[in-house]
């Protein structure tokens, strides 16, 4: 099991953390009963460095990886209660690389959100990067630099759950080529997951 993220967010002091807190309160006000989501992206990272004061890190959309129970395309979600605009975009996280048992080790958040009924839990800094990896855009190496350097995340470290997730799956040469620019752009080492091709 990984440790807990440290120093974690006691507060919202960034402005596209508070963007996605007032959002999500919106939904939480709407639903009848309970409701649990997985979320990763951008928008996981800005709750990772919420309580910063950056403009950095504004999204248009909350990734959502998986929920329980199915709620989101039900709901007459008012998506311009925030500006710019937020929405929903849902994608299974295990279509990105990640370690199998990423749910063992989300974050709640939904106490610094403020929420009720929706329990809003989020990657682990370690896996939420391990998922931007094989992006390889700049927005998503600067994510995964900003939360390094918050959560002084390790190099090995970061490798070693790299390894774990990439041993379960469907690597290709482009996908090898992308994970190792971004992990060295970050870590300033390159990854040794090539003999798994």
């Amino acid at each position: 099991m990984m440790e807990l993220p440290a120093p974690f967010p006691s507060r919202i002091t960034s402005p596209p953390a508070d963007r996605i807190a007032r959002f999500l309160q919106h939904v939480d006000r709407q639903l009848a009963h309970g409701c649990e989501i997985w979320v990763y992206g951008s928008a996981a990272v800005s709750l990772y460095l919420a309580d910063e004061r950056s403009e950095e890190g504004f999204t248009d959309d909350i990734d959502v990886g998986a929920e329980e129970p199915i709620f989101i395309d039900a709901m007459d979600i008012d998506s311009g209660v925030v500006d710019p605009p937020l929405e929903f975009r849902k994608h299974p996280i295990e279509q990105w690389l990640v370690h199998p048992d990423w749910r063992d080790t989300c974050v709640d958040v939904s106490t610094l959100l403020g929420l009720q009924r929706l329990q809003v839990m989020i990657l682990h800094p370690l896996d939420l990067i391990v998922t931007k990896l094989e992006r390889a855009e700049s927005r998503d190496i600067e994510d995964c630099t900003r939360l390094a350097r918050r959560y002084s995340l390790d190099g090995a470290e970061a490798a070693r759950r790299l390894d774990e997730a990439a041993e379960c799956y469907a690597l290709s040469e482009r996908v090898v080529s992308q994970v190792e620019y971004s992990f060295e752009a970050v870590f300033e080492r390159k990854p040794d997951i090539r003999r798994l091709l």
